[in-house]
């Protein structure tokens, strides 16, 4: 059992204000006492606030000051999710962003077989858009959508009853790196 002269005789306590504490009488170091300071104790590398995003990113799932989508290492092309979500009926379009959520559903074909198909919304750093993905996109696409990776997704604006929608004809992953323009990107 340790006790605190034990502690003491062993020089491993810190006295007042950081220095080991004075020699009494009697007592033997078996070693020598530390004069500790706070220069002894080295201070953390501070990252750029860029490279501290990303970090927070990879390891918690999240980052508040930056939407993920920035930490593509892709070119976005030049469209966003708010300006599909504006494009007039039948505009083509390919638009990158990150799946937030998505369902499928069993379509019936002019067959009358049943084959799967998907919905799913897709966000980027200025809005949604939902998306249909029909049987033939969807089952070669399914594990883009399944993946949690961005997406590059190109397709054609649908507009009925007022409602605008993006059916998607093709859809790329892409993966989520820091990009070397990204101090440039994020600080904009």
């Amino acid at each position: 059992m340790w006790l605190a002269q034990d502690t003491a005789l062993l020089g491993l306590h810190r006295g007042r204000a950081g220095h080991a504490p004075a020699q009494e009488s009697g007592q033997t170091w078996i070693f020598p006492a530390p004069e500790w300071t706070d220069a002894m104790v080295p201070s953390l590398r501070r990252l750029p606030a860029e490279d501290e995003a990303f970090a927070r990113y990879q390891a918690l799932g999240i980052c508040v000051e930056h939407h993920p989508i920035l930490f593509l290492d892709e070119p976005r092309g030049p469209l966003r999710c708010a300006a599909v979500a504006r494009a007039e009926q039948g505009t083509y379009c390919t638009v990158t962003g990150v799946i937030i959520a998505s369902r499928s559903v069993a379509a019936t074909d002019a067959t009358g077989r049943q084959r799967p198909m998907g919905f799913a919304t897709i966000e980027d750093e200025t809005g949604l858009i939902e998306t249909t993905w029909f049987p033939d996109c969807f089952k070669t696409c399914n594990a883009a959508i399944d993946g949690g990776v961005p997406l590059r997704v190109r397709g054609r604006v649908e507009v009925e009853c007022g409602f605008r929608t993006f059916t998607v004809h093709d859809a790329e992953p892409l993966p989520f790196t820091m990009a070397t323009d990204d101090h440039k990107r994020l600080s904009a």
